[in-house]
Parts: structure tokens; sequence; C-alpha cells
């Protein structure tokens, strides 16, 4: 089986409330191979692990197994649906359309970046590319601590090119702990986030 068929095997099982497409392009632009962990990152023990390249600290910050992502890809799949909740989380309801889906993939690039469009950008944005255009006329490397905005633009860019269309926007609601809520179109986020399509 190819990392894609494992990958679809592991969505199915989970169904996590993101388009399939949009978490395998993440996945093709992090890490094919589920198993792998990366070298630990300045000042950690443990690399970024599995299809999504959770960080240690996010790990620790939500609970995540690391050791288990690395062995069970139906784990994986819920701990990178539950780390993308994260990020929706964060992100302000102005930031809608193509925007909203970038801001999740920033977060994950650079929060420091993502901080810094959240901040400029008060009133939100409608596309990617209304955010890309603000970063690039508005970040300097010396305000991301020595990090490159292009680069971490493309590495956004990449990932929403090869996702395809994607729905205009969702929506996260807080629900309270973790339950198995059905909803019309979505399901409980990991962390007691709900996750609906808009």
């Amino acid at each position: 089986m190819s990392w894609r068929d494992d990958f679809r095997a592991a969505y199915d099982a989970v169904q996590p409330s993101y388009p399939e497409q949009f978490l395998e392009s993440w996945a093709q632009h992090e890490e094919p191979d589920n198993a792998h962990e990366q070298a630990p990152l300045r000042g950690q023990v443990r690399g970024e692990v599995g299809w999504f390249q959770i960080h240690p600290g996010t790990a620790e910050e939500l609970g995540i197994d690391i050791d288990r992502v690395l062995a069970d890809q139906r784990y994986s799949m819920e701990a990178g649906a539950m780390m993308i909740d994260s990020y929706a989380s964060r992100t302000p309801a102005g930031f809608t359309g193509t925007a909203w889906w970038a801001m999740l993939k920033l977060w994950h690039a650079l929060p420091l970046l993502a901080k810094k469009v959240i901040s400029g950008m008060t009133d939100g944005a409608g596309s990617w590319r209304e955010v890309r255009d603000w970063i690039e006329q508005n970040v300097r490397s010396s305000d991301i601590d020595g990090h490159s905005p292009a680069k971490w633009v493309r590495n956004v860019q990449e990932v929403l090119d090869d996702a395809g269309p994607l729905p205009e926007a969702m929506t996260v609601t807080g629900i309270g702990p973790t339950t198995a809520v059905p909803l019309i179109a979505g399901v409980v986020g990991l962390v007691g986030l709900a996750v609906v399509y808009a």
C-alpha cells in the first residue's frame, strides 16, 4: 500500500471534519511517512512527528502521545485533527474563505507569523490572496525572529494549491468536554470543539 492508501484508510476510519484533500495535501507537504520523526528542533528532546508533523510542545499542550502517533495511523489522524482544531480556535471569525484555510496552515508553519497577521489584519480577510499580500507588504524577517516570510507563504500556498477547491469556510464553536455529539455537517473536535461547514 502507498502512503496515500494508508492515509485514506485512516481518514475513513476517523472521519475528521476537515476535507480529505486538505489534510492529504498537508501530509504530502509535511511528511508522507507517518512513522518518521524529524530531528529534534532547537531546545527540544523530540522532533515533529507523523503526517501532520506535530511539534512536541503542541503534543504536550494538547495531551497527544507522540510515540502513539508514530505507531498508530488512526491515532495520528485523530491527533492531527486535534492540532488543527486548536489552530481553528485561535483564528478570529473575520478570517473567512481561503483566508481561513490558510490561517490553519500558517499557525502550523510559523505561529509567530500567524500572530502577526491576526494583530495586523484586525478586520480579518476573505481570501488567502489578501493575507499573502498583507504579509508581503508588512512583514520583514526581523519581525519574525529572522524567519523568511516568503518561505512560509510558499509553504501555505503549496498546501492550498494541492488541496484544490475547499468549502467557503468552517466555523468552530466550543461545546465543552469532548463528547460524540452529531452535527449536521461535521464531527466533534477532539478538544471539545465542533467544526462545521458554514
